[in-house]
């Protein structure tokens, strides 16, 4: 006589159930990707050119100081010391920025800003201490080491460029990557 009732399975019949464990694995995996439906990601060109307009300020204040030093012979220390003094104050504004909007000078002209995956503002530890100087601080120690670090270095930045351009993966760059952020147009 065969048995007719449902089993725990959920088959008939004693039949073993198909399970299709691909599905099994995304229904319970959890999707940190952004809201595609409301956060769009920022285009190559943006996040370049934010990333050359931070630097801008910067470099300015580094020709006027080449500029001004050397007519300054006897003041040469006071004169550093004010390049220095400009320079903190400009890279204490982009940190102030950067946690209350998450969004440097750059990307404030050119419209785009960084979220965390949830797409909230990622805040001093994640923007600041782990995209920006922790970030950096891995690369300076790896470009250190000599002969290695140029190569390093080198390939870093051809990284970064590859993946700025890869849509599929985000346009997330190594930075991106380590802190878990995304940069979305606002």
């Amino acid at each position: 006589m065969q048995d007719y009732r449902p089993n725990p399975n959920g088959s008939f019949n004693n039949q073993p159930q198909r399970t299709d464990y691909r599905e099994a694995y995304q229904s319970t995996a959890i999707d940190t990707r952004m809201d595609e439906e409301t956060l769009v990601l920022a285009g190559p060109g943006q996040r370049i050119g934010a990333r050359l307009l931070d630097s801008l300020p910067i470099f300015v204040i580094g020709i006027v100081a080449a500029l001004i030093v050397p007519s300054f012979r006897n003041n040469a220390e006071l004169v550093m010391l004010v390049f220095i003094a400009l320079v903190l104050a400009y890279l204490v504004y982009q940190v102030v920025l950067m946690t209350k909007y998450g969004q440097t000078f750059g990307k404030k002209l050119l419209g785009i800003r960084v979220v965390n995956a949830d797409g909230d503002n990622p805040g001093f530890v994640k923007y600041v201490l782990v995209r920006e100087f922790g970030y950096n601080l891995i690369l300076s120690i790896l470009g250190a080491i000599p002969l290695l670090g140029g190569i390093i270095s080198i390939v870093a930045l051809i990284a970064n460029l590859v993946l700025l351009f890869m849509v599929e993966r985000d346009r997330r760059v190594l930075w991106d990557l380590l802190a878990d952020t995304y940069v979305v147009k606002v």
